[in-house]
């Protein structure tokens, strides 16, 4: 039994082994986020949200809109992406994919 926990175990990290470093590494960066929000580092927290937002990630789209919504107010911060960046986190947000464009903040 424990044999096969273990050969189970081999092919599942060999035969995922190429997507388990990116999806690590994401991982990586939204608790890394997520630490500057909750320290109150909100200009690092901005940053890193929306950076993992114009990869596709759902959550940081849609914590970006809202920081960036309530920027003014909340955080006594005033972030203006360009529009276009701003529309493909909306689109990010309600589950389409990342569209990649030339267009940078």
């Amino acid at each position: 039994m424990k044999r096969s926990i273990v050969s189970v175990l081999a092919i599942f990290v060999f035969g995922l082994g190429s997507q388990l470093p990116a999806f690590a590494g994401q991982e990586d960066e939204l608790a890394v986020a997520h630490q500057h929000y909750e320290a109150g580092h909100w200009q690092q927290a901005w940053d890193a949200f929306a950076a993992l937002a114009d990869r596709g990630e759902v959550a940081s789209a849609r914590m970006v809109i809202r920081m960036t919504r309530f920027g003014p107010q909340l955080f006594r911060q005033d972030w203006q992406p360009a529009p276009e960046r701003l529309a493909r986190w909306h689109a990010v947000a309600a589950g389409e994919p990342a569209v990649r464009t030339a267009v940078r903040d």
